[in-house]
């Protein structure tokens, strides 16, 4: 990548997929040299224990901490199912890489916009 940078000045673009830690190198790279760059990010699957590691990525700080948590893996779980919305459950389930977040049914049947929160959480039902 350094190489191809330093030999073509006309790279305006790159795309690379892999794992996180590829992907932050090749960020890394490109942006002193102020290259749009566009990554795929792999999710990271956890041998033998059935449980995906793609939440490891963390993307912005848009995580509602009392719904969402952590565990010592960094594997992201839902820790209280009445500390957040419904439609934060469905925006979670739209953005996991491996479509594992089930929002199920709104706990609250006052909570704004569940019509089209609904339409939004069925594919993932």
């Amino acid at each position: 990548m350094l190489r191809a940078g330093e030999a073509h000045d006309d790279i305006d673009t790159v795309v690379a997929i892999g794992p996180p830690i590829m992907m932050r190198a090749c960020a890394e790279t490109t942006r002193p040299r102020k290259i749009r760059t566009i990554v795929s990010l792999n999710p990271i699957m956890v041998d033998g224990t059935g449980m995906c590691g793609g939440c490891r990525v963390k993307v912005g700080d848009k995580v509602n901490k009392r719904l969402f948590a952590y565990n010592e893996n960094k594997q992201a779980y839902i820790a209280d199912p009445d500390a957040g919305s419904y439609a934060d459950l469905v925006r979670a389930a739209e953005k996991c890489q491996v479509c594992i977040i089930h929002p199920g049914k709104p706990r609250n049947p006052d909570e704004a916009g569940l019509e089209e929160l609904a339409k939004r959480a069925k594919p993932f039902l």
